[in-house]
This record gives structure tokens, sequence and C-alpha cells, in this order.
């Protein structure tokens, strides 16, 4: 019996609730259109491409550098599995590859992004991205023994 008349009154609350007119709450346009998130997007991602782009031309000499002296150190019999020099010339190319990856990306969100001024650093960033992998993979079997 109790239950009954509990259930009653949540009903009435529940429908005095539901027909109140909600208050109306201005809407504000500048959170719709959101400028400060392209503000503060594009100095970052500008940001983050001069760090890769430096990052890629470094890894890249680093990795013609661990070739023509250390690569030769490094013992490997013939007809063996490689060694540990071939498996440490490929991670310096494959994390090359990662960081060119993410430089291109980057400057191509920065053209997605940015105006006309900031074409020159979407550019840049992408073409060292491609350039430097590139470069490395052409010039990576010529590089002399220099130890």
């Amino acid at each position: 019996m109790r239950y009954k008349s509990l259930q009653g009154t949540i009903k009435k609350s529940c429908h005095a609730r539901q027909n109140q007119a909600m208050p109306e709450q201005p809407i504000n346009n500048k959170k719709l259109l959101m400028p400060e998130t392209q503000s503060t997007v594009l100095p970052k991602l500008k940001r983050a491409a001069a760090i890769l782009e430096v990052a890629a031309i470094v890894i890249a000499l680093l990795g013609l550098t661990y070739r023509a002296t250390l690569f030769w150190l490094l013992p490997a019999g013939r007809g063996d599995a490689p060694g540990l020099a071939p498996l440490l010339d490929f991670g310096l190319a494959m994390l090359l590859f990662v960081v060119c990856v993410l430089c291109a990306g980057i400057g191509v969100a920065i053209s997605l992004q940015g105006s006309q001024g900031d074409k020159r650093y979407a550019y840049q960033a992408f073409f060292i991205g491609v350039l430097s992998f590139l470069l490395y993979d052409l010039l990576h079997p010529y590089v002399p023994r220099l130890m």
C-alpha cells in the first residue's frame, strides 16, 4: 500500500519538473567558432616541425657516420645470420623513416591550418622530411669505409 503511494508522488514530481520551462542560456559564439584553438595549434605545429626537421637531419648524418665508421668494426660471420651491425643500421634507418614521415605529415597539417604566410613552414617541413630520407637512402650504400 505504501509503495503505491510513493509511486504516485514520484510520478507527480517528475511531471511537474518536465512541465517547468528551462531557462534560456545565451549561446557563446566564440566557443562555437573556436578561434583560440587555431591560434594555439599553429605555433605548436611550427615548433614540432622545427624539432623534427633538426632531428631528421641529425639522424641522417648519424646514420651515415655510423655506416662509415662503426659499422665495419662490429663482427659478422660469413653465411651467418645478420650480426649486430646490420641490425643497428636497420634500426637507424627505421627511426629516420618514422621521423621523416612525421615531419612531412606536420608540414601537410601546417598547410591545412595556416594562412598564406605559413606556407613556407609547411613546404620546408614537408621537403626536409621527404628529401632527408631520400638522400640517406641514396647515399647509404656509397658511404666509404673510413676505419
